[in-house]
């Protein structure tokens, strides 16, 4: 089924866009949720306003975006877990405690969009990516140290 994007689809497209997809797919998910509407005559001729008001918006969100990944750039974390010998970790560190973290310097991110390939296990120091906009990448120094033991 053809249909035209009204809002951003992570690895759809942006709004304007026409694309193919499942029926069941624009059926039961993006038409009702408004994310899309079918790729009619008289749709097609609204593509180029949704294209400017898209721009216009993405271009603001980008803004905001790239001074929250200037902050997070700025900042380190440190997370205190406790370990066992050859520095490995009695568990793991996710991207939940690094949320938290981020939480406690002030900045609020969403859990998802720290990227972390596998959960970290040993002590030491990291590089996560923040994925604050599709267009904007942040980088987040982590530092995993051992918890003083009493």
């Amino acid at each position: 089924m053809k249909i035209i994007l009204e809002k951003r689809v992570e690895k759809l497209g942006i709004p304007g866009e026409i694309v193919t997809v499942a029926d069941g797919y624009a059926r039961n998910f993006l038409i009702p949720r408004k994310f899309a509407v079918l790729a009619t005559k008289h749709n097609e001729n609204k593509v180029s306003k949704m294209i400017k008001k898209f721009k216009l918006e993405n271009i603001k969100e980008v803004e905001e975006a790239k001074k929250i990944a200037d902050q997070i750039d700025k900042l380190e974390i440190k997370i205190i877990v406790q370990s066992g010998e050859n520095e490995k970790l009695f568990g793991a560190v996710t991207n939940i405690q690094i949320a938290e973290a981020l939480e406690a310097k002030g900045v609020s991110i969403e859990k998802k969009k720290i990227l972390i390939a596998a959960p970290i296990k040993q002590l030491g120091e990291y590089q996560v990516n923040i994925k604050i906009h599709p267009d904007v990448l942040a980088k987040l120094k982590v530092i995993i140290e051992k918890k003083e033991e009493e």
